[in-house]
């Protein structure tokens, strides 16, 4: 199947012929918004294209690979902040004659976040020392994205569990984590699609389509 070659640009939405067509609100990530534009009749400066002219396969496999090492990193801080919270609860929530932070499946749950924590953080921080290097392993990146992204998202379903009713309430800091991670698991590469990323890598032929 032949690929067809694109460009990568960029522009501001105040430019000629650039338009808002509607807001997409999401699930999480509060901060950020995100917008569908569409373009008419839209004229692009030579010096406004990114990377070569017909390139952009190339460049944004490239921004691929940087963001795979962010999502993870964002991840982790997600886990961790989790665990922080969760170990903070456990302690001062009084239940059954104590802290709850005294019952076996209550410390479980915490020892299983601490686990996905620290797994989480060697493979990023590797991922990350390797770029900084300038080598890009492939594998390492999948690993990191995908075993960090889905770390983030297990660490705050855990959380949410030790923090019972109240960690279901949007005003509780671990729901929302839970849904701002969410997206970490998609985006940049599914965890399916880093699955087969670190199975080719492995010497195994992947089919992506």
């Amino acid at each position: 199947m032949r690929r067809k070659n694109h460009s990568r640009f960029f522009s501001f939405p105040t430019a000629r012929r650039i338009h808002a067509w509607r807001a997409l609100p999401e699930n999480g990530l509060a901060l950020i918004r995100y917008a569908s534009y569409y373009l008419q009749d839209c004229d692009i400066d030579q010096d406004h294209i990114i990377g070569p002219a017909h390139g952009g396969r190339i460049v944004l496999h490239r921004g691929y690979q940087q963001a795979r090492v962010f999502l993870a990193a964002c991840s982790l801080g997600l886990a961790q902040a989790c665990l922080d919270h969760s170990l903070t609860f456990a302690k001062e929530r009084k239940a059954f004659g104590g802290p709850i932070g005294r019952l076996q499946l209550v410390q479980e749950m915490i020892a299983q976040m601490a686990l996905q924590v620290d797994a989480a953080r060697l493979l990023t921080y590797r991922a990350a020392w390797n770029v900084d290097q300038g080598r890009t392993d492939l594998k390492q990146l999948a690993m990191a994205k995908l075993y960090a992204c889905e770390a983030g998202t297990k660490c705050a379903d855990l959380a949410i569990q030790v923090h019972g009713g109240w960690g279901y309430m949007d005003d509780c800091p671990v729901s929302r984590y839970y849904r701002d991670n969410r997206i970490c698991t998609i985006g940049d590469g599914s965890t399916q699609i880093q699955t087969l990323l670190i199975a080719r890598e492995s010497g195994l032929e992947a089919a992506f389509a």
